[in-house]
């Protein structure tokens, strides 16, 4: 099948559109859509894609290239382009590591410092129970050592009797 065949049959079966959605180009590919999207996530997918906010399409011409002449594939798609959208992304996600581990992600800051807080007030609490203590014994220490001064007998003060 040419590429001029395997567009007009495309063209046929989606009307106009021109960019089509994973679970679109599934069946004309031979895999499921969970299949494709596996590919994806890997970065194997054979078309390159477009994406639109935040769903994946592959256009209508490619698709048909790739149909249309099975020996001229184009080479997996690297970088996603993406089209301008409405809201600024805060920041691309990661491509992940060569290793299997899920990444964590962070605590918030709001409840990091509710947490440093709640240790500090421990912490303090215990300071001001230990410093009591402290006190406490120092002031038990302190009467018994005025009762030994007061227990023991002065020796005898000499005095002159004239």
């Amino acid at each position: 099948m040419s590429y001029a065949d395997a567009l007009s049959e495309l063209k046929a079966s989606f009307g106009d559109k021109k960019l089509l959605t994973i679970a679109e180009v599934a069946p004309h590919l031979g895999n499921s859509a969970t299949a494709l999207a596996k590919l994806r996530s890997r970065g194997a997918f054979p078309l390159p894609i477009k994406k639109v906010g935040a769903s994946a399409r592959v256009s209508i011409y490619d698709l048909a290239r790739f149909v249309g002449e099975p020996g001229d594939e184009p080479a997996p798609a690297k970088a996603e382009q993406a089209a301008p959208s409405k809201k600024p992304r805060a920041a691309a996600k990661a491509a992940p590591a060569a290793s299997n581990k899920p990444t964590r992600r962070p605590p918030s800051l709001g409840r990091t410092l509710r947490g440093f807080g709640r240790l500090l007030a421990d912490r303090a609490f215990e300071l001001d129970a230990q410093r009591e203590l402290f006190f406490a014994l120092e002031a038990v220490e302190f009467d018994r050592a005025v009762r030994r001064k007061s227990t023991r007998q002065a020796p005898p003060r000499e005095t002159d009797s004239l």
